[in-house]
């Protein structure tokens, strides 16, 4: 492989990560806003490709994208839970309410 075709590479990695931040970021938010369920975003991830990965590589990596993707979405609700109990923040502000 060129040295110009792994830059390429990289960069493709690059954007993905950066596409794949921004989306669990919109996910924290409106799960913690209470307009999704987070919990059973997770188990449809991991649900939506079980049956075509068996046999098909190209399914078979986006099982492990969609696995991964789960358990971090799980892993970032029981961290926003934690700190919120702990110190009160970690969550998405909520607006005060008039008086």
């Amino acid at each position: 492989m060129t040295a110009h075709e792994m830059d390429y590479l990289n960069d493709l990695a690059g954007r993905i990560e950066g596409l794949g931040r921004v989306l669990f970021h919109v996910i924290a938010r409106l799960e913690d806003g209470g307009t999704i369920d987070g919990p059973a975003l997770a188990d449809g991830l991991r649900q939506s490709v079980v049956l075509t990965a068996r046999h098909d590589p190209l399914m078979q990596s986006a099982k492990r994208t969609l696995d991964n993707a789960a358990n971090a979405l799980d892993e970032a609700r029981h961290w926003r839970k934690f700190r919120r109990q702990v110190d009160g923040v970690g969550g998405t502000p909520r607006r005060r309410r008039a008086a």
